[in-house]
């Protein structure tokens, strides 16, 4: 009899050591260990203090931090997995002292400001062991913990479920043993229906320790972390609002252009729609600025920009300017590298100043959905900014262009990328290619092309129009 008592008590023991270590295991503790506190009084942009505070107990390491806040205190909150501010983006090293001990100093340094703001998941079901904390933004990645907290939150409730349903077999087994009336048959059920509850809550409470014990790894779950897209800036593209019309919106200027496309003779519209989309983003109120283009292709009106000195004004990019290059052999060997450079022109498209519309025409533009160049001014400008005459001159200008390529030989996909090529560069240009597999690396064959696929990908053939971040090359 005493055997038996010792071997209940070491059970009930046993259970209750894997119960405690499972809810205090740090890496069930959802959330961040650390939260870095900038305690902001009167500009919210400016940290006075900034402290680092361990909240490594179970739950949201940010819903943890709150218990700095107070009714006359403004609190800017950085949860992160590491024990320095410095670390943290928007708590700068200025006003951080120590590791894990509270620092504070006086700075004027702005948080730094991100752009990217994460989308914050929320749940159909509520489950009460899950709490998302927010994501944070360290340099250029950025740690979502959601789904570690998510999968941890799930473990739990899970654990607390079967944990619910062991205690009620083991008094169902117990009122069992209880109204037995000394019958063997139903003191053998009562007993079966306690050890296999008891046994089941085992497994449930040890699943932890025992994947823990194989490999930490397995029940180690940290935050994503990920990388930090940047967003490129179409520099060389202005948007004017005044065009003349009312822009009818994207997906009926596709619709639009399918119908030009097969007007003017081309078989297949989607070759053509994907001028459009690639060009402009199907947006007719587009002015190319080619001598602002900073991609990394040779552009001969970036080259000539940079190489003058001057803007449209008259004013110069700074008052020591050289130009980086002075022969074009030096532009065209590394156009990438000048292209980049932070210069731009300040000329400005206006409607209502005929007839160079201040525009500089010592370089030139491209005007509407098909960006059809010009390299001076001319009356048809206006016209160029309405939807069904760009994209006539536009399909007119494509179909010589795919003609070309036919007399020059080239049929299938050789023949489209070709016209690709030649609505970028001219039919004389494409006339000196040497090498086919140019129209296989060339930027505005292979992008035209992919907004091509996209088209044909389309059930209803519009596809989402989206500027594309190159100029025509």
């Amino acid at each position: 009899m005493m055997k038996k008592r010792f071997h209940t008590k070491l059970l009930f023991f046993f259970i209750l050591f894997i119960s405690v270590f499972f809810l205090f295991s740090p890496a069930f503790a959802a959330g961040y260990d650390y939260c870095c506190v900038g305690r902001t009084k009167i500009d919210p942009n400016k940290i006075i203090e900034c402290k680092d505070v361990n909240v490594a107990i179970p739950g949201d390491s940010a819903t943890a931090c709150l218990k700095f806040n107070t009714a006359t205190t403004i609190f800017s909150l950085y949860p992160t997995t590491s024990s320095k501010c410095e670390t943290v983006v928007g708590c700068p090293a200025s006003a951080f002292s120590g590791s894990s001990v509270s620092g504070s100093a006086d700075a004027d340094t702005k948080p730094q400001e991100s752009t990217f703001t994460p989308i914050e998941p929320k749940l159909q079901i509520n489950i009460p062991t899950v709490e998302f904390s927010k994501a944070v933004v360290e340099g250029e990645y950025v740690r979502l913990p959601q789904l570690a907290q998510y999968i941890a939150g799930i473990f739990k409730y899970s654990v607390a479920i079967i944990s619910i349903v062991a205690t009620i077999m083991i008094m169902v087994g117990g009122l069992l043993y209880l109204t037995s009336g000394g019958s063997a048959e139903r003191v053998g059920r009562a007993k079966e229906t306690i050890s296999g509850a008891v046994i089941g809550l085992i497994l449930a409470l040890g699943s932890y320790m025992v994947l823990y014990v194989v490999n930490p790894d397995l029940v180690s779950f940290d935050a994503l972390k990920i990388k930090l897209i940047k967003r490129q800036t179409i520099d060389y593209l202005e948007v004017v609002s005044k065009t003349g019309e009312d822009n009818p919106g994207k997906d009926k200027i596709v619709q639009l252009a399918h119908q030009i496309a097969q007007k003017a003779g081309i078989s297949d519209t989607c070759m053509f729609v994907a001028i459009v989309t690639k060009e402009s983003g199907a947006n007719p109120g587009v002015i190319g600025h080619d001598e602002n283009y900073q991609g990394p292709v040779y552009v001969s009106a970036r080259r000539d920009f940079l190489m003058s000195g001057k803007k449209y004004s008259g004013g110069t990019f700074t008052d020591t300017f050289t130009p980086p290059f002075t022969t074009e052999a030096e532009y065209r060997a590394d156009p990438a590298k000048y292209n980049k450079l932070p210069i731009k022109n300040d000329d400005k498209f206006d409607l209502n100043a005929p007839p160079k519309y201040g525009l500089d025409w010592r370089f030139s533009h491209g005007f509407g959905l098909g960006q059809y160049t010009l390299k001076s001014p001319s009356s048809e400008i206006p016209k160029l900014l309405t939807v069904e005459y760009t994209l006539q001159k536009s399909a007119n200008l494509f179909k010589s262009n795919l003609s070309c390529a036919a007399n020059l030989g080239y049929t299938g996909e050789e023949q489209l990328r070709a016209a690709y090529f030649a609505y970028a560069a001219g039919c004389g240009a494409l006339k000196n290619v040497k090498d086919k597999q140019t129209f296989y690396t060339n930027r505005a064959s292979t992008r035209a092309m992919e907004h091509y696929n996209k088209c044909k990908a389309n059930s209803t053939a519009t596809p989402t129009a989206q500027p594309d971040p190159h100029e025509n090359e």
